[in-house]
C-alpha cells in the first residue's frame, strides 16, 4: 500500500511541473519507480561473481573433473533402478505368501501380546501390595534399607573393578530380594506361557526374506548415489581452484546462462553470456555436472 500511494504522489508531481521540464523529471521518476519495484517483478541476475572467460573455464574444468564422478554414479544409479524393478517384482509375485505370513504372524502377536500384559498385569500388582505392606511395617522398612544399602556397596565396588557379570548379579540379586520375586525368571516364565498358549512368533518366510535384503541392497546403494554426488562437488571445486560455496555458485549461473542462450539469456551481462556462449560446446558436455 506504501509503495502504491508513494507511485500515486510522484505522478501527481509530475503533472505539476511545466512541460520544459518534464523531460527531466522523467528520468528521476523512471529511477524512482525502480525502487519501488518489487524485487521479484524486477528481471535481474542472480547475486555472485559475473562470469568472465577466466571463470568460466575454471568452472569448466570443475564440471569435467565432477563429470566423471557423477559417470560412477549413474553406473550406481542405474544398478539401483535395476534392483529397484527387481523388488517390484518379487513384490507382486510373493504377494499370497506376503498376506498368508501377515494374517498368521498378526494372530499370533495379538494372543502372545495380550497374554504378557494380563502376566505383567499381575505383576505389577503384586509389586504395589508388596510396597504398601512394606509402608506399613516400620520393621520391614529398615529391612529393606539395609538390603538396599548393601547392594549399592556392593555395586560400587564391581562397578571400581570394571566387573560388568558381577554388577548385573548383584543388580538382579537386589532387584530380587526388594521385590519378593525373580522378575526376570518371571519373565522367562511368562514368554514361555505366552507359546505354550499362543505359539511362537511365526517366521518370515523365505521368499519375503529375500525382499528385505534387497531392500537394504537399495537403501545401501542409495547411500553410494549420495556420497558420489557430495564427492563430485568437492572434486568439482577442488580442479577449479575454488571454495565449495563460490564453486556451486558459478556453476549454477553458468548453467542457469547456458539453459538461455536461445532465449537471450535476459538478465545477465553480454560480457558474461559471450562467455559462455564461447564455451557453449564444452560445457553442454558436462553439463550434468553444472
Amino acid at each position: 500500500m506504501r509503495r502504491a500511494i508513494a507511485a500515486l504522489s510522484l505522478a501527481a508531481v509530475a503533472a505539476a511541473v511545466p512541460v520544459p521540464a518534464r523531460a527531466q523529471l522523467r528520468g528521476v521518476l523512471n529511477k524512482a519507480k525502480e525502487k519501488l519495484t518489487p524485487p521479484q517483478q524486477q528481471q535481474q541476475a542472480p547475486d555472485g561473481d559475473a562470469l568472465t572467460d577466466a571463470l568460466v573455464g575454471k568452472v569448466l574444468v570443475g564440471a569435467q573433473a565432477a563429470d566423471r564422478v557423477l559417470a560412477d554414479r549413474d553406473a550406481v544409479q542405474r544398478q539401483r533402478d535395476a534392483a529397484d524393478k527387481q523388488l517390484a517384482a518379487m513384490r507382486e509375485r510373493n504377494e499370497a505368501t506376503r498376506n498368508a505370513y501377515t494374517a498368521a504372524s498378526t494372530k499370533v502377536d495379538q494372543c502372545r501380546g495380550g497374554a504378557i500384559e494380563a502376566a505383567n498385569d499381575a505383576r505389577r500388582e503384586r509389586l504395589s501390595a508388596r510396597g504398601a505392606a512394606v509402608a506399613k511395617d516400620p520393621a520391614a522398612m529398615v529391612r529393606m534399607q539395609a538390603v538396599s544399602m548393601k547392594y549399592t556397596r556392593e555395586l560400587a565396588a564391581a562397578q571400581q573393578r570394571g566387573d560388568t557379570a558381577a554388577m548385573a548379579k548383584i543388580q538382579r540379586d537386589m532387584t530380587r530380594e526388594l521385590a519378593g520375586e525373580d522378575i526376570m525368571q518371571g519373565l522367562a516364565a511368562d514368554s514361555a506361557a505366552a507359546d505354550a498358549k499362543c505359539g511362537k512368533t511365526v517366521g518370515k518366510p523365505a521368499a519375503l526374506a529375500d525382499e528385505d535384503r534387497l531392500q537394504k541392497h537399495i537403501e545401501a546403494l542409495d547411500d553410494s548415489v549420495r556420497t558420489l554426488e557430495a564427492q563430485a562437488l568437492i572434486t568439482g571445486a577442488k580442479a577449479a581452484g575454488m571454495d565449495r560455496v563460490r564453486y556451486s555458485a558459478l556453476k549454477e549461473r553458468a548453467l542457469t546462462i547456458l539453459t538461455k542462450l536461445r532465449y537471450g539469456a535476459q538478465g545477465f551481462g553480454s560480457e558474461e553470456v559471450a562467455a559462455v556462449q564461447r564455451r557453449r560446446a564444452d560445457l553442454e558436455k558436462v553439463k550434468r555436472a553444472l
